[in-house]
């Protein structure tokens, strides 16, 4: 088994699958997380990092992934068998964004540049290369059949229940996920 190598999903993805409501992933509970922590500790040390994950199910050397789903997208492309799994618990919402720091030197071309990517043209061009869907409307115009249809990257009309925002946890809640991944991370 293959695991994504980000705090916030495995621990979050723990919670949920030893009872945390997605209402909860933020709770400063210590036993929620022992729980969480336990369960993790269960699949020691069969899980690999996330570094060439997507290359190891390509090549059949595993089998199970927790994986983005725009990565579950491009495995597919290779082993048409790989099937995107939403949990009966739930799952993490996401977007990727663009965003210019302040103080950027060329803050005049960022704008450019984030106007063109959110060009729809552009943005369906840049989901066919990257394997995941955009926020932009019209895309879709632009997009091929084979992602626009995969359930991976556009979320079913009957799975849209199980996805919460990624929790943004306070500064105690933070350390216990912190806590609880760094241990399982050095366990491996």
């Amino acid at each position: 088994m293959d695991s994504l190598k980000d705090q916030v999903e495995v621990v979050s993805a723990a919670l949920r699958a030893t009872g945390v409501s997605k209402d909860d992933l933020c709770t400063t509970d210590k036993a929620k997380y022992l729980a969480a922590q336990e369960l993790l500790s269960g699949f020691k040390p069969a899980v690999i990092e996330s570094d060439g994950g997507i290359e190891r199910v390509v090549a059949g050397t595993s089998n199970v992934r927790h994986a983005w789903n725009g990565s579950t997208h491009r495995m597919k492309v290779e082993v048409p068998g790989v099937e995107f799994i939403y949990p009966s618990e739930g799952l993490n919402l996401w977007a990727d964004n663009l965003a210019v720091p302040v103080g950027a030197p060329n803050l005049d071309n960022a704008k450019i540049f984030i106007n063109w990517m959110m060009d729809p043209k552009a943005a369906g061009k840049q989901s066919n290369f990257s394997g995941y869907d955009n926020g932009i409307k019209g895309s879709d115009e632009f997009m091929d059949e084979a992602l626009k249809s995969d359930p991976a990257v556009v979320v079913p009309a009957d799975k849209v229940g199980l996805l919460s925002s990624t929790p943004n946890c306070g500064e105690d809640a933070r350390a216990l996920y912190t806590e609880v991944f760094t241990s399982w991370q050095d366990s491996q």
